[in-house]
C-alpha cells in the first residue's frame, strides 16, 4: 500500500514538473514524430502474422490513392524453408467510424508459396506448394497518424504440386515513412 502511494506522489510530481510538448518541440502536434504525422500512404514495414508465412513475418507495402501492394516474407528459417506472399490490392469500400478515424475495406489477387530448401532443389515436394490468393482486408486508419493495423481473410487455390482450395487468415501492423 505504501508502495502505491508512493507511485502515485512521484509520478504526479514527475508530470508536474514536465514541460509542454509545444514548448519542448514548437510546430509538432503529439508525441509522434513529424515524418509520421500524416495518413497511412506511401512506404510501408511492418509485420504479419499467420498463414501463409508463419508466426512472425517481415511485411513491406507501397500504399498510394485507392491500391496496394504488399509483400511479406516469414517461415521456419532454422528449418531451411521460407514462405512468401504477395498481393495487390484495391480499395473497394471505406467504412467512416470517427472524424479522423476509418476503416478501408480492400480486396485484390495474389500468390503464396512455401518453398523447402532442405531437399533436392530439381523436386517439388508435398509440403511446397504455390497458391492464388484472393485477399480481403480490412484495415484500421487514423488520418494523422502513419500507422495502420489489419486483419486479413484470403481463399486460396493451391496450383502446385496440386489443384486444392485453401484458406488463410492473419493480421498485421505498418508504419508508413514516406
Amino acid at each position: 500500500m505504501v508502495t502505491t502511494y508512493s507511485l502515485l506522489i512521484v509520478s504526479t510530481a514527475l508530470y508536474a514538473q514536465a514541460p509542454e510538448w509545444e514548448e519542448e518541440f514548437p510546430g509538432q502536434k503529439g508525441s509522434l514524430p513529424k515524418s509520421l504525422q500524416h495518413s497511412p500512404r506511401g512506404l510501408g514495414i511492418g509485420i504479419f502474422s499467420g498463414s501463409p508465412t508463419g508466426p512472425i513475418a517481415l511485411e513491406l507495402s507501397y500504399k498510394w490513392k485507392q491500391s496496394m501492394q504488399q509483400l511479406a516474407l516469414g517461415g521456419d528459417m532454422p528449418e531451411g524453408n521460407f514462405r512468401l506472399k504477395f498481393d495487390h490490392l484495391w480499395r473497394a469500400y471505406v467504412i467512416p467510424s470517427h472524424e479522423y478515424l476509418y476503416f478501408p475495406i480492400f480486396v485484390g489477387l495474389g500468390l503464396s508459396t512455401k518453398i523447402d530448401e532442405r531437399y533436392s532443389e530439381t523436386s517439388i515436394l508435398e509440403e511446397d506448394y504455390i497458391s492464388l490468393r484472393v485477399p480481403f482486408v480490412m484495415s484500421s486508419n487514423n488520418e494523422n497518424i502513419a500507422i495502420d493495423l489489419y486483419a486479413e481473410v484470403v481463399p486460396t487455390v493451391m496450383v502446385l504440386p496440386n489443384l486444392q482450395l485453401g484458406f488463410e487468415a492473419g493480421i498485421g501492423s505498418r508504419i508508413y515513412f514516406f
